[in-house]
């Protein structure tokens, strides 16, 4: 027998014994006799908490203390925690830490790299580290897997499992709950790919896709969020072809959607944590690997750059009625980057404010779902609407609160130009004639 031989045998049976680790491992999650720790508690780490534990013991942990306070104030019974010890003793950690950009657009991993390091110092032999966080494809393996190896001083994928799991929530949608949803998961081995396929079957009603390898399932995710950045920037740049032959963009859509295989978008501000982040992802690794990207590149830029041309629209509108944007007086309904949800990250309604205030444009917020404080940040302390004093309206995001408001509310907070950009269109086709009505 060869050294190669020898050394192939020994692999062969540490993943033997692993799979039949991995197995014992499941039948004692299932009887609760082992524990999860979910490492982040935002908007992916809670309800991922809230809808494991009803079926495995699980420990969320989060660094930030006033979260776990909160969360503790809303379920007195809730197994969370801001102290290290707490989850020391887990057999499977799941990683949920946000994975934003920098200032330069690049990759900002500083989150998943804390996380990594810090379970690498308690990771034990048979455990399994699970990735939620939405990476370019090879993050996982390039990036964590040594810092996990590194710390611990164990092999991965022989003494540990390593898997990624992408997360897909909806947040503001009824009925779109994470028990409901299909998944995409892998891991580095098959014993690993088939454990965590059955750990996620615990609490995951909808199909459970099994991906050949965790770059596959990091690139799915990618593309999932590139796609529709893709689609709703060609929505965009079509919207401001349209505005310059002044055609209306919804009619277009409308009767081109009369084609059986036409698919059907809508322009936008593309905001949040995943459409308008991730493609950067995705341009960073391919220009990593000497590809420079051009339609993924481009696709960001008409949709960072949307908000810019409302502005400009804006101001254009206006100065036909005699108004200089330079002082003029403007309300805008909705701050947060989609309907119904308190969620301000990445807004490209904030990015739209403050084109108009570079204007010189005196900007007036309404958000029902947004602290005050937020948006008292951004445009000072609140001033209460008055009736005819506005020089226009703009209705950004569609909070139920706002469309209930109805056509005669917006009619009477304006001048007499009644100059009213409704981004959603929230207006009844028969309320349309009574304003200066632009929408995307």
């Amino acid at each position: 027998m060869t050294i190669e031989g020898d050394i192939d045998k020994s692999i062969a049976f540490f993943c033997t014994m692993m799979a039949a680790d991995l197995q014992d491992l499941m039948i004692k999650l299932k009887a609760r006799t082992t524990s999860v720790a979910i490492i982040g508690l935002g908007y992916v780490g809670l309800p991922l908490y809230r809808c494991a534990s009803q079926y495995v013991e699980v420990m969320g942990y989060d660094i930030d203390e006033s979260r776990i306070k909160m969360i503790k104030m809303t379920d007195h019974d809730a197994k969370v925690t801001s102290s290290v010890p707490d989850i020391s003793k887990a057999f499977v950690y799941i990683v949920c830490v946000p994975t934003d950009i920098t200032k330069d657009k690049l990759p900002d991993l500083t989150h998943l790299k804390e996380s990594s390091q810090a379970i690498s110092k308690w990771l034990n032999k048979g455990d399994v580290v699970i990735y939620e966080s939405t990476v370019y494809p090879g993050c996982t393996e390039e990036e964590c897997l040594p810092i996990l190896e590194t710390g611990s001083g164990l092999k991965p994928n022989v003494e540990f499992t390593i898997g990624y799991a992408p997360e897909r929530i909806v947040p503001g949608v009824a009925d779109l709950q994470l028990s409901n949803i299909s998944r995409v998961v892998s891991a580095g081995t098959e014993s690993g790919r088939q454990f965590v396929h059955d750990f996620y079957k615990l609490f995951i009603n909808a199909d459970v896709h099994i991906a050949p390898s965790i770059k596959v399932a990091e690139a799915a995710k990618i593309v999932e969020n590139t796609q529709r950045d893709l689609n709703i920037s060609l929505m965009n740049e079509l919207a401001i072809i349209f505005d310059k032959l002044d055609i209306d963009t919804q009619e277009v859509l409308e009767a081109a959607d009369t084609k059986w295989n036409f698919h059907k978008y809508h322009p936008g501000l593309v905001g949040g944590h995943c459409i308008s982040v991730d493609p950067f992802y995705l341009l960073y690794k391919s220009r990593a690997v000497g590809h420079e990207p051009k339609v993924i590149a481009a696709g960001r830029e008409i949709n960072d750059y949307l908000p810019l041309f409302i502005a400009e629209k804006l101001e254009s509108t206006l100065l036909k009625n005699n108004v200089a944007i330079k002082g003029a007086r403007i309300i805008v309904f909705g701050l947060t980057f989609k309907e119904n949800i308190d969620d301000m990250r990445n807004s490209k309604v904030v990015d739209l404010v403050k084109a108009l205030q570079a204007k010189g444009a005196n900007v007036t917020i309404k958000d029902s779902h947004v602290n005050e404080e937020i948006i008292h940040s951004l445009v000072g302390p609140y001033v209460a609407s008055e009736d005819g004093v506005y020089d226009a309206a703009i209705v950004a995001v569609k909070h139920d609160d706002v469309v209930a408001l109805g056509a005669d509310y917006f009619y009477n907070l304006l001048t007499e130009d009644k100059v009213l950009f409704d981004l959603k269109r929230v207006i009844d086709s028969s309320d349309k004639e009574r304003f200066q009505y632009w929408a995307l």
